[in-house]
């Protein structure tokens, strides 16, 4: 888990989720100068081989959440889609003042993310050939 945060965020993993399994809970850490953020997220929606999503039960939105969907293009690919619903603290005066500079973090979290699973499956493809 800690490899697919950006090294650019600030964020630790105190707790990793077990599992994907519905009920699996993660706790990461937010730093946040001296002070810190502990986002707490509970795995749910969990279809084996297709899907499971992050709900936050505590943290920096007023709701999020992230299903990891994995849609198969043939045998042997794939492809991950990541479908993310939140709201921000203090809707709707936060929407206009921080949804732009949001959805771009996310989008560039999300690229870094998905550059790091992709040379990790072609390490595990490669190695086990």
């Amino acid at each position: 888990m800690q490899k697919l945060i950006p090294p650019w965020e600030n964020v630790s993993v105190v707790k990793p989720a077990s599992g994907p399994q519905d009920g699996q809970r993660a706790i990461l850490r937010m730093h946040i100068g001296p002070a810190h953020l502990d986002w707490i997220a509970e795995h749910c929606g969990y279809v084996e081989g297709k899907q499971f999503a992050d709900k936050q039960i505590s943290g920096p939105f007023a709701y999020w959440l992230h299903t990891h969907i994995f849609h198969a293009i043939s045998e042997s690919e794939c492809e991950l889609i990541d479908h993310v619903e939140y709201e921000l603290p203090i809707a709707p005066i936060s929407r206009l003042i921080m949804d732009d500079w949001v959805r771009n973090k996310l989008e560039r979290m999300f690229k870094f993310r998905h550059q790091v699973t992709t040379a990790e499956c072609e390490e595990d493809c490669n190695s086990a050939h």
